[in-house]
């Protein structure tokens, strides 16, 4: 909740954000750039930044699955 809370609030001041879970398998790269004492472990890091909304890497076609290929539904 606290990582939500964290990219909601930073979206309120125009900032976007990407929440970088992989980034736990390689803990001493991320101590050695933000100085994290080797007793405390890091569960998580957020990427946070002015987005560009125009950049060729934001606009490029996705091909998706089709949402019945993936989701059934039961209605009673």
């Amino acid at each position: 909740m606290i990582v939500q809370s964290f990219c909601l609030a930073a979206m309120e001041y125009g900032l976007g954000t990407c929440i970088m879970g992989l980034t736990i398998l390689w803990p001493e790269i991320i101590r050695d750039i933000v100085a994290t004492p080797k007793g405390k472990y890091i569960a998580t890091t957020i990427a946070v930044g002015y987005p560009e909304f125009d950049a060729p890497i934001n606009n490029f076609e996705r091909p998706r699955e089709a949402l019945e290929n993936l989701v059934e539904w039961h209605l009673d």
